[in-house]
């Protein structure tokens, strides 16, 4: 495999915004590496019973020979490892091996070494027609001891419950011990899809403050806080520079929900951070944040899971605040 004519062109995000990047020739891009260029090899396999596994065994290298490396577009992105990914696609119904390169290494720091050509060693192994995942799983749901209740969160943040949060739900407060109040959930985002992706067995134990539960009681002018995740999930993505949020929201519900337990067992509690006595040497003034409009209004067929927000037919303007 080779790969020819490295360079560094200059490339308009905006009318405003140019920014180098790196090209060669056949290159392509793909999502998981931003603007950084990748080289894909693709052959056709005989079956599609088969695992791929492929590495480099031989190479030959150069260096970048660029002023200004930290401002390539996404160079943030490089490890000190030449990254392989290899995964079967379908074209028409035949499944063809592909492997992705991204041939860079090192840092903008320290230089940047480029996969001039290499020899891969890629392995196609036969597996049977059906695998049987097996997994561990617990004997007893958390659910089978105590008395639940549960809370709906909306936005991601702290959320308190008073005396009389308490009260509303069914619970005598003045009854309870407070050091035997527990919470539970999962936070947020899709359960997953398919049987094979990992996930969490049962529901999981989340550390709470209760103000006052030292006294043993739950008087009027106690409460409990815990922290609570809307069902949109955010990730930051160093792409293009300067990196953006993306977000998804959970298309079967708005709410991500928590269960109050009481019960025998004292509950897991926030951990108080050892003081170190130092003095403070960073002060932040501003931070990133982010916000979305999306409104999940219209289903064109009337099906699926593709929704969409205002109509601009009729009405070709809407005022956002």
């Amino acid at each position: 495999m080779c790969i020819e004519d490295y360079r560094v062109e200059t490339r308009y995000l905006t009318p405003d915004i140019a920014m180098p990047v790196l090209d060669f020739t056949e290159a392509r891009l793909d999502d998981a590496f931003g603007l950084l260029p990748v080289y894909i090899y693709r052959f056709q396999l005989p079956s599609q019973n088969v695992i791929i596994a492929a590495e480099i065994v031989e190479e030959h290298v150069s260096t970048l020979e660029y002023e200004n490396i930290q401002q390539i577009a996404d160079i943030d992105i490089v490890e000190d490892e030449f990254k392989l990914i290899s995964s079967i696609v379908y074209q028409r119904g035949v499944p063809f091996a592909e492997v992705l390169i991204l041939p860079f290494r090192g840092s903008a720091f320290t230089g940047i070494t480029i996969l001039d050509s290499c020899v891969l060693h890629i392995e196609a192994r036969e597996i049977g027609t059906s695998m049987k995942i097996t997994g561990s799983f617990v004997d007893n749901s958390v659910l089978a001891t105590g008395l639940w209740y549960r809370m709906a969160a909306d936005a991601t943040g702290i959320y308190r419950i008073t005396y009389e949060d308490l009260s509303q739900m069914g619970i005598n407060p003045s009854t309870l011990d407070p050091e035997k109040i527990r919470i539970f959930g999962n936070g947020n985002g899709i359960v997953p899809e398919r049987n094979s992706d990992e996930r969490i067995d049962d529901l999981q134990e989340n550390p709470i403050y209760v103000h006052g539960e030292e006294d043993g009681v739950f008087n009027d002018e106690d409460y409990i806080l815990f922290y609570g995740e809307s069902s949109t999930t955010w990730n930051y993505v160093p792409f293009v520079g300067f990196g953006i949020f993306q977000h998804k929201i959970n298309p079967y519900t708005d709410k991500t929900f928590y269960f109050l337990n009481i019960n025998d067992t004292p509950g897991k509690r926030v951990p108080l951070a050892e003081y170190q006595g130092l003095s403070p040497t960073v002060f932040v003034s501003e931070f990133s944040d982010y916000a979305y409009h999306e409104n999940d209004t219209f289903n064109i067929l009337k099906t699926g899971r593709e929704w969409y927000g205002e109509k601009y037919s009729e009405k070709t303007s809407y005022d956002y605040t």
